[in-house]
């Protein structure tokens, strides 16, 4: 249950997404440094399964996942593979921070078991390649979409419904000319009515729970993450690394 944007900023770029999770799910941990395979990177943490839902790195590249629901999956169901042995799949996003660039992502992507997680969308885009959208469905390789656009979005409740709803108001906020300041007001909307279907989404059992901002420029990498709605005034921690070229 989330929603995905991103546009190009000067020489870099801006990624913003909401993480919605139900509200038996513990309260996640604001972005921090870490390391993998030498590489340092920063991402909030999922208090639950360990990993993350995104994460930025020194090289300038941002990898992300969104769960996907199968037709007919019921809603507050999200959990129900923790106890089945699937590995968490924020955890893939972690291993992937290893990776120097988008067709790395995509060479590690296409050596990996991925029969271990439960079906995801994995996003990773980075200011030298073409941002890269992969599906994968649970069985088979995964799926990569061919000339990928924003936004994308999942959600455990009527999901074919919900995207269809958040990308058509993305078309009336956003349009063809993204800027910051739309998508902003975009990851904050309630249109055409404030519950499930909203892209800042509320539901009884759930909901948008943050937002965070990966912002790449030549020689920083930024992570802003608002603990909340993103239509309400919440904690926010942002933390930096220098970019290495």
């Amino acid at each position: 249950m989330c929603t995905v944007t991103w546009t190009a900023v000067g020489d870099g770029y801006v990624v913003y997404m909401n993480r919605d999770e139900l509200a038996s799910r513990g309260s996640a941990l604001p972005p921090s440094p870490g390391e993998v395979g030498g590489r340092r990177y920063l991402a909030p943490t999922d208090s639950d399964g360990g990993g993350t839902w995104i994460a930025a790195t020194e090289c300038g590249l941002t990898v992300g996942l969104l769960n996907r629901y199968p037709a007919g999956h019921a809603a507050g169901a999200s959990g129900a593979g923790r106890h089945r042995g699937y590995r968490s799949r924020g955890l893939l996003v972690v291993d992937l921070v290893a990776c120097e660039n988008v067709p790395v992502v995509a060479d590690a992507l296409a050596r990996l078991r991925l029969d271990s997680y439960r079906p995801f969308t994995l996003f990773a885009v980075s200011a030298h390649d073409e941002a890269a959208v992969w599906r994968w469905d649970g069985r088979g390789e995964p799926h990569r979409v061919s000339e990928p656009q924003p936004p994308l979005s999942s959600s455990s409740y009527d999901g074919e419904a919900v995207v269809a709803r958040r990308t058509e108001t993305y078309a009336r906020i956003v349009g063809a000319t993204p800027t910051v300041a739309r998508l902003e007001r975009y990851h904050a909307s309630h249109e055409p009515v404030t519950g499930p279907y909203s892209v800042c989404a509320h539901r009884d059992d759930g909901g948008s729970r943050s937002l965070t901002r990966v912002l790449v420029l030549p020689r920083s990498v930024t992570m802003r993450y608002h603990a909340g709605p993103p239509c309400e005034p919440a904690p926010e921690t942002e933390v930096e690394l220098p970019r290495r070229l």
